[in-house]
């Protein structure tokens, strides 16, 4: 069933079917807000709440396809039953498609899941605790998910530094944001970082970003680096590389130090399909989707 048309251009059978998928979807969003609701009251009625932190965050953008695995093979879906009948109930298994995944990701419709466009890569992150002074407010602060780790340390007293079982530990990519948090300091400790997955890559440094995507198949490859100003153009929709080539050559040289550090590896040989890349290139995500 092809779900990526506009909901005027969906039949009455295919309007009750991705209804149907967003319904499932909502519930399970419900769910699990109750059952966080659960685990934050009974750490109240225990008294752990006083030193307990409470993190929420997603790992990156909405998903788009319709149906979804990596590195499946049509045979892998014929074990799910994705009747209309069966939307989320033992034996199914589906997504809720590009123009849904379009509403969880507003406003960054352009990109999703496994790209380094904002939409795959700018999400959520709540925390909440004792000694947390930004209660109640949206921070626009930079910070990246291997800055979770530093931070929940330095909050717990624990040296990161030691090493475990006498063996020398890799230092942290990451760095640790309590005193931001806790109100001990009101500069940021991060205002550059890197990213990358399957030869994606981005560098962002302040309101500069630095952005690789990927061309996929027939011409499988690395895209050239695209430049955009956040500050100025947080969609990414205007590509500034060819009037600032010096920025582009400085970013991209911050980019390969990073990657060095981090141990990236350019994935080579096999061409590489993504789920993420945008509706205009989602074909080449086919063998991945399985249409119910």
């Amino acid at each position: 069933m092809d779900l990526d048309k506009e909901w005027a251009a969906l039949t009455p059978e295919q309007q009750k079917y991705t209804a149907k998928v967003m319904q499932v979807y909502a519930a399970m969003i419900a769910n699990m807000d109750a059952q966080i609701g659960t685990v934050m009251e009974t750490l109240k009625q225990t008294g752990r709440d006083k030193n307990t932190l409470l993190i929420f965050l997603t790992d990156n953008g909405a998903n788009p396809a319709e149906g979804f695995y990596y590195e499946s093979e049509p045979t892998f879906w014929q074990q799910f039953d994705n009747r209309y009948e069966n939307i989320g109930r033992k034996g199914s298994f589906v997504s809720y498609g590009p123009h849904w995944a379009n509403v969880s990701n507003a406003p960054y419709a352009r990109y999703h899941k496994t790209t380094s466009g904002q939409g795959g890569i700018n999400t959520d992150f709540m925390i909440a605790g004792p000694g947390i002074v930004h209660r109640g407010k949206i921070d626009a602060t930079t910070m990246a998910v291997y800055d979770v780790a530093p931070t929940l340390y330095e909050f717990a007293g624990i040296d990161a530094t030691k090493a475990l079982a006498k063996k020398p530990v890799l230092p942290m990519v990451g760095v640790s944001f309590k005193r931001y948090l806790t109100g001990e300091t009101l500069q940021p400790p991060r205002s550059r970082y890197g990213v990358e997955l399957h030869n994606q890559a981005a560098w962002i440094d302040g309101d500069w970003k630095l952005r690789r995507l990927v061309k996929t198949f027939p011409q499988a490859g690395d895209a050239p680096w695209g430049l955009f100003n956040l500050k100025q153009d947080p969609l990414e929709t205007h590509d500034l590389a060819t009037q600032y080539p010096q920025r582009v050559q400085t970013m991209s040289q911050d980019y390969a130090a990073f990657a060095g550090r981090t141990m990236v590896v350019h994935a080579d040989g096999k061409a590489i399909d993504y789920v993420g890349i945008g509706r205009e290139n989602r074909a080449a995500t086919s063998r991945w989707i399985r249409r119910p």
